[in-house]
């Protein structure tokens, strides 16, 4: 049931609510409706629409997003049961303790604000491969073993949260820990110092994955360079494209924990791709030498609602996760790509 609101929050809730009502271009309604103006949830909120499903009582049966907005609307199949939900939800708290405050909108809102998905239907550049599911769960769990070895918790997420445990990972990266093998990879280049200092030899461990890529004709040879790379929620790596005259193609990314979205850019095209856990992504021709590929630094990714409600925008919360790269050294270090 929904709380008695002091003067302060009805006060602070009616506020709230114009503010909605201003930026959607419509009015709030003294009469009973179907749609619902939600304050508290939304796009800018990072608030992922299941949660809001199952938090709404009777449940919408559409729930529309906005852009960088901490509102969102919802439709219900009449104004009774939008009247049930707004009597037993308004005021109460919901995501990171935030209350939603909830009224009736006069007019039907604006549709969702679906042109933030037009680069998931950007088409993919040459040489953009997504093999899924290259590695199973049991061989993900056992690399990850290997790369962190000493779990400090019970929680077996724990074990993704050790790196300053693990020998020669570095901690110089403002927006992630990196740990390199073969070479230490140069992050004021893109590139490596091939007369320099060697990083630790490639484990035996990944010996078999190396040789999986090469039986699927992934790679050619084995990898002279591979860069771990340990992301928590929030961090990314800036848009970039590895040196050409340091590597050869293709430039190889296997992905473990959570999924994220990687963006890919030239010049006015761009392209969002989700990255699930245990694929492994290959770069080749123009998307290794001429598009730029990064993660954004935020803790929420705005996606494609692939759920039963199929309304277009979605939230995905992001994880910790972990990605090997794989690089092959170019013995000239000059770049004749055209």
């Amino acid at each position: 049931m929904a709380p008695d609101l002091t003067k302060k929050e009805t006060k602070k809730m009616a506020k709230s609510l114009n503010v909605v009502a201003r930026h959607l271009g419509i009015s709030r309604s003294v009469e009973p409706k179907k749609w619902l103006m939600i304050w508290g949830a939304g796009l800018g909120l990072g608030t992922p629409k299941a949660l809001l499903y199952h938090f709404l009582s009777p449940v919408p049966s559409e729930i529309r997003y906005y852009v960088g907005k901490p509102f969102c609307t919802a439709r219900f199949s009449s104004s009774v049961l939008a009247t049930a939900t707004k009597s037993e939800r308004n005021g109460l708290e919901f995501h990171y303790k935030q209350p939603l405050y909830l009224d009736f909108c006069a007019q039907v809102p604006p549709p969702e604000d679906t042109f933030v998905l037009q680069a998931f239907k950007t088409p993919w550049p040459e040489g953009l491969t997504l093999l899924k599911d290259f590695i199973s769960e049991a061989e993900e769990k056992e690399l990850l073993q290997n790369l962190f070895p000493s779990p400090t918790e019970e929680n077996e997420n724990e074990n993704l949260k050790i790196a300053k445990y693990i020998p020669n990972l570095e901690n110089k990266l403002k927006h992630r820990l990196v740990r390199h093998f073969g070479y230490d990879f140069r992050y004021d280049t893109n590139s490596v110092d091939v007369g320099g200092s060697k990083a630790e030899d490639i484990p035996s461990y990944m010996v078999k994955f190396i040789t999986r890529m090469m039986s699927h004709n992934v790679i050619f040879r084995k990898p002279d360079q591979i860069t771990m790379n340990h992301y928590l929620p929030g961090q990314g790596i800036p848009p970039h494209v590895d040196a050409h005259s340091a590597f050869l193609q293709p430039i190889i990314s296997l992905s473990m924990g959570a999924p994220v979205l990687m963006d890919f850019r030239d010049g006015e095209k761009q392209l969002s791709l989700m990255l699930p856990p245990r694929s492994l992504l290959v770069m080749n021709e123009e998307t290794r030498y001429l598009w730029t590929h990064g993660i954004a630094n935020r803790k929420y990714d705005v996606v494609l609602d692939t759920s039963k409600m199929k309304f277009g925008v979605d939230v995905l919360p992001r994880g910790i996760r972990v990605s090997l790269t794989f690089r092959l050294l170019n013995s000239a270090q000059v770049c004749d790509c055209r």
